[in-house]
């Protein structure tokens, strides 16, 4: 009786293979020439962020999370399947060639959804900003600025009996608050492409706090995925901020500085709230560095409510300092920055520089 032999590479691994070199080749291009990693990140990258965040809006849970919560079921099909199926090298090769093949596409679809936000011009240049260091001097007026931006707000922001402000919108109603702030905020500012997307917490919320991480943009399913576990006033900025990885803005100082300003742009007091006061808190957490004295007159001028928000923000995550997925988390992701050419974590400060040059300069 013929027996079929067995071929120990699938025809679907070289078409992998050479996906995933196309990968490489991108992510060299990309580090050669700012200008090709711009156009194809507001153009083919574009197109398959609008995919998948067009797709996945529809379900409304975490897919990123549900197939993180899949992987030890999977891993455990395969063993199965191993000791069943992989009994000789040929089929073993075959196996291991097959999960390669379902791996390694997942490297070229970084290359074509994030990967070429962190290469293109700056944001400074397509907003033509002087992101230059800063003086005290500089720290001070922005801080000052933003102050008389938020102070008005305070009266229509509900604050509870512990201090923390709360967030009148359901995430949902948050997300859709923002998609239309980014629609007035890019016709003024047209860096990227707007399209109809969906925030999304999730299940794991309380280990990403542990974690430290208020929110995540996951490229292979194109989802905002926000933390609700952190107070209120952070979320509308967090969702503005994933939204803006969403859009192709990929640093982290950039995806900051743009969050707040599209909160700027909300009908919503509370939105606006949100982005203008975690600005504001990098501008003088910055600027209690440089001139400690004149951080004590504005902390001292700020209206109580600020202080008691503050406060509040430190009594609610003092449970979840100081724990070990918090230092795994920071290490890691330093270390994903800086393989991505960017100074690392400290970049989301940087958001401080422009900042200042939009405010003063």
């Amino acid at each position: 009786m013929y027996k079929r032999r067995v071929k120990p590479v699938p025809i679907v691994f070289y078409f992998s293979l050479a996906l995933f070199l196309l990968g490489i080749v991108l992510s060299f291009t990309y580090r050669k020439s700012a200008a090709f990693a711009g156009f194809i990140n507001d153009t083919v990258a574009h197109a398959f962020r609008f995919a998948l965040g067009s797709v996945t809006r529809f379900v409304p849970f975490s897919v990123a999370e549900m197939l993180i919560f899949s992987i030890p079921l999977l891993a455990i099909v395969a063993v199965i399947v191993s000791f069943k199926y992989a009994y000789t090298a040929a089929r073993r090769v075959r196996m291991l060639c097959i999960i390669l093949a379902i791996l390694m596409p997942l490297y070229p679809l970084y290359m074509l959804t994030l990967a070429p936000g962190y290469h293109a011009p700056s944001l400074e240049e397509k907003m033509e900003l002087s992101a230059e260091p800063v003086s005290p001097e500089e720290l001070r007026k922005t801080a000052e600025l933003l102050l008389a931006e938020i102070e008005p707000l305070l009266d229509r922001v509900t604050f509870t009996e512990s201090g923390a402000s709360e967030n009148p919108l359901t995430l949902k109603e948050t997300g859709d608050e923002i998609l239309r702030a980014y629609d007035a905020f890019l016709a003024d500012h047209p860096i990227a492409k707007n399209f109809k997307a969906r925030a999304k917490t999730v299940v794991l919320r309380k280990y990403m706090t542990y974690a430290e991480i208020t929110g995540m943009y996951t490229f292979f399913t194109g989802e905002a995925n926000v933390n609700t576990v952190y107070p209120d006033y952070v979320i509308p900025f967090t969702v503005a901020h994933e939204f803006a990885h969403q859009r192709g803005i990929a640093r982290e100082n950039e995806a900051n500085f743009v969050a707040a300003l599209v909160c700027s742009y909300a009908e919503n007091e509370y939105v606006r709230y949100s982005g203008l006061f975690n600005l504001f808190e990098y501008v003088v957490s910055a600027y209690a560095r440089a001139d400690r004295e004149g951080y004590k007159e504005i902390w001292l001028s700020m209206d109580d409510r600020l202080k008691e928000e503050i406060y509040a923000y430190s009594e609610a995550l003092e449970p979840y300092r100081d724990h070990v997925l918090g230092e795994v988390s920071s290490t890691v992701n330093n270390a994903y920055l800086e393989m991505n050419g960017t100074p690392g974590i400290i970049s989301y400060g940087l958001v401080v520089d422009l900042a200042v040059a939009y405010y003063t300069r």
